[in-house]
């Protein structure tokens, strides 16, 4: 690209990229809610058989459930709408999280909570296939670069507000409970704004594309 060359994004482009990253971001708030609530399960008088091996067990099937989750639902996305498929997984995730939140006994939140991360790891693929239907070649490695940083702001959003939250008082109970109406929220805007590709003619750059990248 030469010095003087500069990018335009569409509005369309812009909205469709912001919520995917927010979207994204939003998983972690139910995915990184077990290792911010941990503490508080350990300490939980209301739970059968939690431990720290428990803990690490359910952590552990759970990524391999999130690793079979990826090859299965990217097919079941190359199938559906990406939409579509990055909507209901964060609906089943917040559904999990709400159950996993009501459950009392550690072999119902390890099948729980491999539920949830099975689901979740449909949302990666999804969001990709969306990005790549509204950005074209010359534009998508960066438009991509930016969403790739979503589970980074996500991860540590949660962390913080999570972490607020129980400095606050609430219970591990409250933990996921709040996580999940969060992402239901995150959701709903979501599914408001994102579409899985552009009406014929609207990338084009108008008076209204916000700049990304240097001029000369």
């Amino acid at each position: 690209m030469n010095a003087g060359t500069s990018i335009r994004w569409s509005r369309g482009q812009i909205v469709t990229l912001t919520a995917l990253t927010i979207g994204y971001a939003g998983y972690y708030l139910c995915r990184s809610n077990l290792s911010v609530a941990s503490p508080l399960l350990l300490e939980s008088r209301d739970l059968e058989g939690v431990d720290k091996a428990a803990l690490g067990n359910i952590s552990s099937a759970a990524v391999l459930a999130y690793a079979v989750g990826k090859v299965v639902n990217g097919v079941v996305t190359d199938v559906l709408s990406p939409r579509a498929v990055f909507l209901l997984a964060m609906v089943l995730s917040l559904g999990a999280t709400v159950a996993f939140g009501a459950a009392t006994g550690v072999g119902v939140m390890l099948v729980i909570w491999c539920a949830n991360r099975f689901v979740q790891s449909a949302g990666w693929g999804a969001a990709l296939k969306i990005c790549g239907a509204w950005f074209d070649a010359a534009h998508y490695g960066r438009a991509a670069a930016i969403l790739s940083m979503s589970y980074l702001f996500g991860d540590v959003l949660a962390r913080v507000v999570l972490g607020q939250i129980i400095q606050a008082g609430v219970g591990w109970r409250g933990v996921f409970f709040t996580s999940a109406a969060v992402l239901g929220v995150i959701a709903v805007g979501s599914g408001l704004v994102l579409r899985d590709r552009p009406r014929a003619g609207a990338v084009e750059r108008d008076a209204l594309d916000a700049w990304v990248g240097g001029t000369a």
